[in-house]
């Protein structure tokens, strides 16, 4: 009967770090974090700074985001469960995303294991995208911070645009069952300023771009950033987003609000593809390898064992430059780095006078690969 009386007596001896549920449940910690701390569980876990898997889970952006798409297509099916009509095959496949075997990784994950997470919730998206009157919401809160990524549905791709940074937060292409924002937290064109003198990078990630859709069918929408301070200049960027049935094209234009001059500054749009491997970057003038960049107005992804090519199409000359990601691991068979993402920075020079603005275009377009392919595949580093 005195057991509150003993625990809060035992909390102001051991003080706040210790795990007595009683108090952290009076304290509402969950409500507040979304998590409880170790100990609640059973058994004590140590993953770095964190102190649970749920808070593993929400301090981490990627798995966060796609925890929230998980948690809204459960929601989505318990709701919808008489007008989905294949309803066993699309739970079946929900439980093989929710497998925590899969779902949550450790210091030895492999990113074939989070891709084949990954290809279940694809399919479950894709499925209930193409129901009649489809139940999926338009807007989506991915990331636990109260902003609502909008939803595009097309015939041969479902996207995410997320107000924060007005980014591609998701990109499925739907014949191949596969998100080329995933494996990232920045999502595809990502805007960051570059000093070409003191190196500093201004990233726009964090800033609340306004999304407006332009259209009735939602084919376009219209992102743009509040004023941004570019050394004593004022610049805002807009970023028009355009989806046709096999292509996204992205309209970018940098105006000087101002009336500072802009120089020694480089705009960049960097495009993170979560490619199932490492594949063939390719220009006019040949290919651009791991760190090497090229300067041009036509860039092909592509690979044999990859079952799709990404075409990029500027409207420009462009500065772009290639790195290819990978991520450590610890095999039975030693030490390896398995392929992750491949990065592509679109760089453009400015040099903007009082007032003056600046624009161009990124057309990215995908195809499915006529080869025989194994989207299964894992590469590893050589």
């Amino acid at each position: 009967d005195n057991s509150s009386d003993v625990f809060r007596l035992l909390y102001e001896n051991l003080g706040p770090n210790c795990t007595l549920p009683s108090i952290y449940i009076q304290n509402n910690e969950i409500a507040r974090k979304h998590f409880l701390p170790n100990g609640i569980y059973g058994r004590d876990v140590n993953l770095g700074k964190a102190t649970s898997l749920n808070q593993m889970i929400y301090d981490n952006s990627m798995l966060c985001r796609h925890y929230c798409v998980v948690n809204m297509l459960k929601e989505v099916i318990r709701d919808s469960k008489k007008s989905i009509e294949d309803r066993a095959s699309i739970e079946n496949l929900l439980m093989k995303a929710s497998s925590s075997r899969l779902y949550f990784p450790h210091e030895y994950r492999s990113p074939l294991v989070m891709r084949s997470v990954n290809r279940h919730v694809c399919e479950i998206e894709i499925l209930l995208s193409r129901l009649e009157n489809s139940p999926l919401p338009m807007e989506v809160d991915t990331s636990f911070n109260k902003v609502m990524d909008m939803r595009f549905q097309g015939k041969q791709h479902i996207a995410y645009i997320s107000p924060k940074g007005a980014v591609l937060s998701r990109f499925i292409l739907c014949q191949n069952l596969h998100d080329l924002a995933f494996h990232t937290a920045d999502g595809l064109f990502a805007d960051s300023f570059f000093n070409e003198y003191t190196a500093k990078e201004l990233k726009l990630s964090s800033k609340p771009f306004t999304v407006t859709a332009l259209d009735k069918k939602a084919n376009d929408f219209l992102a743009v950033s509040p004023a941004i301070t570019l050394s004593k200049a004022t610049v805002v960027v807009k970023k028009r987003f355009k989806f046709r049935q096999a292509t996204v094209i992205v309209e970018i234009e940098i105006e000087n609000t101002s009336n500072q001059s802009i120089e020694n500054q480089n705009y960049e749009c960097t495009l993170n593809l979560g490619l199932p491997l490492v594949c063939s970057v390719t220009c006019s003038d040949g290919q651009i390898n791991n760190e090497e960049w090229a300067v041009t107005q036509n860039v092909q992804v592509s690979d044999k064992n990859c079952p799709f090519n990404v075409h990029l199409t500027l409207s420009e000359q462009l500065h772009i430059e290639r790195n290819d990601f990978y991520q450590k691991a610890r095999t039975w068979l030693g030490d390896k780095s398995f392929y992750e993402y491949t990065q592509l920075k679109i760089q453009k020079t400015l040099s903007l006078g009082p007032m003056q603005s600046t624009s161009f275009s990124i057309g990215l377009r995908t195809e499915k690969h006529k080869e025989k392919h194994n989207d299964t595949f894992e590469q590893s580093a050589p």
